[in-house]
């Protein structure tokens, strides 16, 4: 390793035998002096942090116990990081069962902090909330090891002091040899930079590289990480800042669309991929009958202030068509978010299908409508009641 990291550094290029000297000597005080300089800062948190009190029992409890009397958002990610790799073991029968699960819940925690075992998904999640309960923001990242290509993994990012970094914290709770789990805590996945990360991890969206210039799932697969060192116009940053402006359906979408570039190249990527796929047409389902429904309730107070003339209370012109229009708007919602669905399972297929009939007779009915407000508006004033009479 040693030379290898010479050759990374230049010593080769180097000409004269004093300016070698100089050079060994830096490489060697960088290996020798160096770890100790950056985790040593780490020893009075580490020791901290390794437990708390038996009386402290939910996430939110220990996250404020563990950073209390710290200041830095790294020693906060620090103590957290530290406190959950020493009292999380890996769950091995749930990884030999392939029972990791891809989505997670406030309510599963419970049983993790009980049990003290979970998966990959389960040690980035609790590392993710307690993040967020002393203000710190931390990503939930899935996506696959290197080392486990065949398997789906996940991992964390925390934003610190304008820098994103990596953390794998089930890899640093332990490891598994022979199918066996050794729970031991390493420093090996704490705050890596997203260049070095991306040699050992692939996310499913590549957004979540935090690189300038993103490598394919190819490039990971195949180890060429040579775009690494080119440059590029695409800012991550921006990527990252529209990402999250968008709503949690279209942020859905554009990550699996994402997603889809890679298809094909690995059991794991593409069983995620599958996963995406089913998620997606529940999510476009749910909005098509969230949007019917709110439609649904714009038009019934439309309807009820139409008997009522408009005059209780008193409606203005633009305000009735203000109303139906946004009916109108909900129910073509609706509308798209169906046409998108791609599969329905067998035990929701009746229910989707009566959504459909619903969507179809409400947009009927609302078509109706906006012909008699554009009747309604174009009629002077003292006639409108007319309008309403005949056409209620």
């Amino acid at each position: 390793m040693l030379n290898l990291f010479i050759d990374n550094f230049g010593y080769s290029k180097l000409k004269t035998p004093f300016q070698k000297t100089i050079s060994f000597l830096f490489i060697l005080w960088f290996f020798l002096f160096l770890p100790c300089l950056s985790f040593g800062q780490f020893d009075t948190i580490d020791k901290n942090a390794q437990s708390v009190p038996d009386s402290l029992y939910t996430y939110e409890q220990i996250a404020h116990h563990l950073t209390k009397n710290l200041e830095t958002d790294l020693e906060k990610v620090r103590a957290i990081f530290v406190w959950i790799a020493h009292n999380i073991e890996y769950d091995i029968k749930s990884y030999d069962n392939k029972t990791i699960a891809y989505e997670f819940k406030l309510e599963m925690l419970d049983d993790l902090l009980r049990s003290k075992k979970g998966v990959c998904g389960q040690y980035s999640y609790l590392f993710q909330v307690m993040c967020g309960v002393v203000g710190l923001e931390s990503y939930f990242i899935s996506g696959i090891d290197y080392s486990l290509s065949e398997e789906g993994h996940a991992w964390n990012a925390v934003e610190i002091d304008g820098e994103y970094y990596l953390f794998d914290v089930t890899w640093s709770a332990g490891r598994i040899a022979n199918f066996q789990y050794f729970h031991e805590f390493n420093d090996a996945y704490f705050m890596l930079t997203p260049q070095r990360f991306i040699k050992s991890h692939f996310p499913h969206d590549p957004i979540f590289q935090f690189l300038e210039n993103p490598i394919t799932l190819d490039d990971f697969l195949y180890r060429d990480f040579s775009k690494l060192d080119e440059k590029s116009d695409y800012n991550f940053r921006d990527t990252l800042k529209t990402h999250f402006e968008k709503t949690e359906l279209n942020q859905f979408i554009s990550t699996y669309q994402r997603m889809e570039k890679n298809k094909d190249l690995n059991p794991a990527y593409d069983k995620n991929l599958e996963w995406m796929w089913g998620s997606l047409n529940i999510m476009l389902a749910n909005h098509a009958n969230q949007s019917c429904n709110t439609a649904i309730d714009v038009y019934n107070k439309f309807m009820n202030s139409k008997r009522k003339f408009f005059k209780r209370p008193k409606m203005s012109k633009e305000r009735v068509k203000e109303m139906i229009d946004l009916a109108d708007f909900a129910i073509r919602t609706a509308t798209n978010h169906l046409k998108k669905v791609d599969y329905v399972s067998y035990e929701n297929k009746k229910w989707f299908d009566d959504l459909k009939i619903r969507v179809d007779e409400m947009e009927s009915l609302i078509e109706r409508e906006k012909k008699f407000v554009k009747k309604y508006s174009k009629t002077p004033k003292i006639f409108r009641p007319f309008v309403v009479f005949f056409m209620i």
